[in-house]
């Protein structure tokens, strides 16, 4: 069978294998493709020793380049040894003559790496090099996999949104009622030793601000109030409104009456401050009932909060802004 030797001038051999090498018989650089002068930007070609810029990592320990001829059939991975191309796949073959080798080198693994780095584009890369397209696909599976994580906390957020928006009064971003029964759940849940404390608030006089300055400094009243119920509470403590100018706080682990009484006195002495809504000033007050439990001989909430508003109901009786306690 006949052989044929097809000649190629530097810019087709460029434009067909731009990441050659052209080695002499006696190991020497003569020339190189424009792409991998590209990724090896700075490092001198023509006149090197081909083993002393790239190690042979497959074959191992192949160190020789007067051997080079048992590689003609071989699948060769290299590393440059500047370690800035790493498992690169390589291979060998004759020039015409016995004038040397030509040797046409692939990025592998280390392709996407490559690319991003040295700003690579298609044009750098063989017409028929499927390469960039590769990495093209990658590229859009990462965009469609970004968006649809996107989406997902998009998603997710909502739902958290939602969740809050369910747990919680719109007026003072207080705890509602389902707020205040999930975290009373919780409670009965653990140990019946520990006792917690539910207060039930009522505003004294809050009729007289809607009537007298309107519903606004009705509405500016109850964020204020709840303002100052946050002040006066622990972040473990639950502070909800249930409605209208009734407000809960529930206490775990308050320690003894007597610290209990204390708080009363700031939480009545604090709600009593006169409001300043525009060139209007809010008289207000509060009346508390409160009950001590541990919830051992009540089956829900409402019963809870039922004796809570006996209390509550009792403080008002005696002239309001008092408190009283029940313990179950």
């Amino acid at each position: 069978m006949s052989k044929t030797t097809v000649r190629l001038g530097q810019n087709d051999l460029a434009r067909f294998m731009p990441m050659y090498v052209i080695v002499g018989v006696d190991g020497k650089i003569r020339d190189v493709g424009p792409l991998l002068r590209k990724v090896l930007k700075g490092t001198r070609f023509k006149g090197r020793d081909f083993m002393s810029l790239f190690e042979f990592h497959r074959p191992q320990g192949f160190g020789e380049f007067d051997r080079i001829e048992t590689l003609l059939n071989a699948k060769v991975l290299v590393n440059t040894r500047c370690n800035r191309l790493r498992k690169m796949a390589c291979v060998f073959a004759p020039l015409p003559n016995d004038d040397g080798f030509l040797v046409n080198f692939n990025l592998g693994i280390g392709l996407e790496e490559i690319v991003d780095e040295k700003h690579l584009v298609a044009t750098d890369f063989a017409p028929t090099d499927v390469s960039i397209d590769l990495l093209y696909m990658v590229e859009m599976q990462k965009a469609v996999l970004g968006a649809a994580q996107g989406l997902n906390h998009q998603l997710n957020g909502a739902k958290i949104e939602a969740e809050e928006m369910a747990i919680t009064d719109p007026l003072t971003g207080l705890g509602n009622r389902r707020a205040l029964l999930r975290f009373v759940r919780r409670l009965l849940s653990r140990d019946l030793s520990k006792k917690f404390a539910v207060i039930l608030m009522d505003l004294d006089h809050f009729k007289a601000v809607n009537d007298n300055f309107g519903h606004a400094a009705g509405d500016y009243v109850l964020k204020t109030v709840a303002n100052r119920l946050r002040s006066e509470t622990r972040p473990l403590d639950m502070v909800a409104r249930l409605g209208g100018d009734e407000f809960v706080v529930v206490l775990p682990n308050f320690g003894n009456v007597k610290t209990l009484e204390s708080f009363f006195d700031r939480i009545i002495q604090k709600i009593s401050e006169p409001v300043q809504f525009n060139q209007d000033t809010c008289e207000i007050g509060i009346s508390l009932g409160a009950i001590v439990t541990n919830g051992d001989p009540f089956d829900s909430i409402d019963q809870i909060l039922s004796v809570s508003d006996t209390a509550l109901y009792e403080s008002k009786n005696q002239g309001r802004g008092r408190f009283t306690i029940v313990s179950h």
